[in-house]
């Protein structure tokens, strides 16, 4: 009778799945292991409920499960490894996967999920090699040759990435981000009117994407065409203001189109404040990475995770989606991000050597940290300046001062 009732929750708990109902199919599940803790079925199943909550440490757990119950099943093994991929646990999703292709060597999934796990490794050659013998078995799955074009652009194998691209696009030309990709390596080959043609694609998927906006400029430029890379820039801060490199390129489309210059460029003093602040936060985000590899490792997936906040790594992460694939998550951080990074448990102690050097100039830590917010509020001032922009002799001399703070702080490099 047990075996009854668990067969029929069973197909309970599978059709309330397909129909998308996680909360009421996971608690089928979890009837199901209570009846027969030995059904595979149900801990796999359970796993897959739990990917779709987004409860991912959880549904490894669960497919541990299955998998000690039924350690031959290379499609529990696969799928563990894929959630364990959505952690950034690329290590761990390796040999995960390679489980499920030594039992099964012709999964076209598997085999591409590995090379993502490798590309996050930046570990390319191997992960071209994995994309391969995914489309060895799948040679119509666009997903698998965008994954492989993103992974040879890695390696500078820029045209093989192009072509991979454009065997995505041959099987889905939706997909905005295999567009921006083939244009990107177009860029980099010098073959700026075909990227910004690329690009309009991408655009005409995805009009409100600024990263897009701004590589668009990049390539426009490159063709010499500064007012159209100037509107381009100006296209992607309209989306996204807060996206540096865009401001940064309008200025120097603006410095090489004097007309521009004179109707778009903000207020001298706002670019002389600039020049002081930029190099600034850039000087202390490099350092504070340095110093965070050092402390616990120089993989991203060691010092990242260890050393910057959660709220930071997911916001950094949803921008790093938006935006260019080849750019480090630290790149999104400004000075308020950074003055987090600093205080978060245990961090202080990694840099309070280096503070010895500047420990005269402040009364304590916490005034170095509010001189990073000051510094933050210059930074959004001179990025987006506004008509009533005005900055004042003492915000010159305080960005002086902490630009001669934050040299010090940082040492010698």
């Amino acid at each position: 009778m047990e075996d009854d009732e668990a067969k029929r929750l069973l197909e309970e708990g599978n059709r309330l799945l397909d129909e998308g109902k996680y909360q009421e199919s996971l608690a089928i599940y979890d009837k199901v292991i209570a009846i027969d803790p030995k059904n595979h079925a149900a801990w796999s199943n359970r796993g897959l409920t739990l990917v779709n909550l987004e409860r991912y440490n959880d549904a490894v757990e669960s497919c541990g499960k299955a998998l000690a119950i039924e350690p031959n099943n290379a499609t529990i093994w696969s799928g563990k490894g894929a959630v364990l991929v959505k952690l950034e646990r690329y290590d761990e999703a390796v040999d995960s996967l390679d489980k499920a292709l030594a039992i099964n060597s012709s999964d076209a999934t598997a085999w591409n999920i590995r090379g993502i796990a490798l590309a996050g490794l930046e570990r390319y050659d191997e992960a071209v090699n994995s994309f391969d013998k995914a489309l060895a078995v799948d040679p119509n799955n666009a997903s698998t040759w965008f994954s492989r074009g993103a992974a040879l652009a890695n390696l500078e194998r820029l045209q093989e990435a192009v072509d991979s691209c454009d065997k995505a696009l041959a099987i889905d030309p939706e997909n905005a981000t295999a567009w921006v990709n083939r244009g990107f390596a177009l860029d980099k080959l010098e073959r700026c009117q075909e990227a910004v043609d690329s690009f309009d694609r991408a655009l005409a998927i995805d009009p409100n994407n600024a990263a897009i906006w701004y590589v668009r400029g990049v390539a426009l430029a490159g063709l010499e065409r500064y007012q159209e890379a100037v509107n381009s820039y100006e296209e992607a801060l309209k989306h996204n203001p807060d996206l540096s490199l865009a401001y940064e390129g309008k200025l120097e489309a603006l410095d090489k189109l004097e007309e521009w210059l004179k109707a778009r460029l903000p207020p001298e003093p706002l670019v002389q404040l600039y020049k002081l602040v930029f190099p600034s936060e850039i000087r202390l985000r490099l350092f504070i990475q340095q110093r965070l590899q050092q402390a616990f490792g120089g993989d991203e997936t060691q010092w990242w995770v260890k050393g910057v906040p959660e709220k930071i790594r997911l916001d950094c992460a949803q921008m790093r989606e938006k935006g260019l694939w080849q750019k480090q998550l630290i790149d999104y951080t400004y000075f308020i991000n950074l003055k987090e990074i600093l205080e978060k448990k245990g961090n202080w102690k990694i840099v309070e050597g280096d503070f010895q050097r500047i420990k005269g100039l402040f009364k304590s830590k916490d005034d170095f940290l509010n001189g990073l917010l000051r510094m933050n509020d210059l930074r959004n001032m001179v990025a987006h300046p506004t008509p009533n922009a005005v900055s004042t002799q003492d915000d010159f001399d305080f960005a002086r001062h902490m630009r001669e703070v934050i040299e010090q702080f940082c040492g010698p490099g």
